[in-house]
């Protein structure tokens, strides 16, 4: 099957690259042993000018229902810029939803809701989602398009956000001229704020508590009025609150060191973050959706390389991007983000995949690779090369994405930008 949407995908390229692509393979290169794995790899590539002609997505996509977009990391406008437009172009294939890492599930929820909009009259959208982007020039359109309603916009993360906690009292209270709820909202959100704290045993216990009283009125109103769109909203949500209470009170979450994230911890976030995903694309069966993340949570199986020569962990992981595989299957999609040179110096150093694309590139500041096109192909199959797509490692990256962008020059944003975000995670 992949080969036979490989020969139809490279018919089209040879059409599109005599106006955008300075090179177009119009076949799957024969594995060459005399030349490296990067060279084999790379003569597969299109290049892209500025002005990217995003026509190659045309068969790659058109059986997907879940496209994963990555990045190296949340804080270059490069990557940003490029993403807005696939997501445009995207669209046209019937992908009209996207999904943000960082962005809450219950209020973006209401925010695509009709019946939902005079809870969110007052809202700031920025405090939805990230404020610092929507200051930076590559994510503008992309916000410009969310306030339009010109796309819509799922919060697939577990993160909570007190609009959330707005959402759910609504919901509850539009119920209560037959079910009453006597409950302290106000509380819960301020506790919310101390469960982190491994000294704040109480609050966390009366935290719990309370989401349990939460969880027994909507089954309540479950057992009296049935359930609704918007009472399974609320029991997705407590998913989350479940989830967010046992990563930050875990004592191996607590135990964390200069920036490393416990296996426990990104497990719990990525499983949970997948099943939102999976929850929502069943309650919106006809929906294709596009999903913005870090690369880290877009891999398919982070088992194939490792965190580092001394360490497991990569083995403990199933990621987002693997939980949606299993689930989905060939129906998913996702794209690496990965580049060679950054505004700030040894931000990210290349690996050997990037210093070859740049050599053979020609300057052109875009490139793309198949590599799910590559994957079973006699010498490609199971092969070994470096990359800095996670930081700079060796892996059989062909099996973790399914296509691979490359950027020659990111740039970084900074103003704005908490220190630590502009320091890349040991991953």
């Amino acid at each position: 099957m992949k080969i036979k949407v490989f020969w139809v995908l490279t018919t089209l390229l040879c059409c599109a690259g005599c106006k955008e692509s300075s090179y177009v393979p119009k076949e799957v290169q024969k594995w060459n042993n005399n030349i490296s794995a990067e060279s084999n790899i790379v003569s597969n590539a299109i290049y892209l000018n500025d002005s990217i002609d995003f026509s190659f997505l045309e068969n790659i996509v058109k059986d997907k229902r879940v496209i994963i977009l990555g990045e190296q990391f949340h804080v270059d406008e490069t990557s940003t810029k490029v993403k807005v437009e696939l997501i445009q172009e995207l669209q046209k294939y019937g992908f009209n939803t996207v999904a943000l890492e960082v962005a809450p599930l219950l209020c973006w929820y209401a925010y695509n809701d009709p019946q939902l909009h005079n809870i969110i009259s007052d809202w700031n959208i920025e405090n939805m989602y990230m404020p610092s982007y929507f200051e930076h020039d590559g994510f503008k359109p992309l916000a410009e398009m969310i306030e339009k309603r010109e796309i819509k916009v799922f919060g697939m993360d577990t993160h909570l956000r007190a609009y959330d906690f707005d959402v759910a009292e609504n919901i509850i209270d539009s119920y209560s001229t037959v079910l009453k709820f006597n409950f302290n909202w106000s509380r819960m959100k301020q506790l919310c704020s101390m469960i982190s704290d491994p000294e704040n045993l109480s609050e966390q216990k009366e935290y719990m508590s309370m989401a349990n009283d939460i969880r027994n009125q909507i089954d309540y109103i479950i057992e009296m009025n049935g359930t609704s769109a918007h009472i399974e909203a609320i029991r997705q949500w407590l998913r989350n609150v479940d989830e967010v209470f046992d990563r930050s009170t875990s004592e191996i979450w607590n135990r964390k060191d200069s920036g490393y994230i416990p296996p426990a911890a990104n497990q719990m976030r990525d499983t949970q973050m997948a099943d939102n995903v999976m929850w929502y694309m069943n309650q919106f069966p006809d929906e294709k959706i596009i999903i913005w993340c870090a690369n880290f949570h877009g891999a398919k199986d982070i088992s194939q390389t490792e965190y580092r020569p001394d360490n497991l962990d990569y083995y403990y992981y199933w990621l987002l991007g693997e939980n949606l595989h299993n689930h989905f299957g060939d129906e998913v999609y996702s794209i690496a983000f990965t580049s060679l040179n950054q505004s700030i110096e040894n931000f990210y150093p290349p690996g050997k995949l990037e210093n070859t694309i740049s050599d053979a590139a020609n300057n052109s500041p875009y490139a793309f690779i198949d590599f799910e096109a590559l994957r079973f192909q006699n010498g490609y199959r199971n092969v070994s090369f470096e990359a800095s797509v996670i930081r700079k490692k060796t892996g059989k990256w062909l099996n973790i994405f399914d296509g691979l962008f490359y950027i020659k020059d990111l740039k970084i944003y900074t103003v704005g930008m908490p220190a630590e975000m502009l320091e890349p995670r040991k991953l």
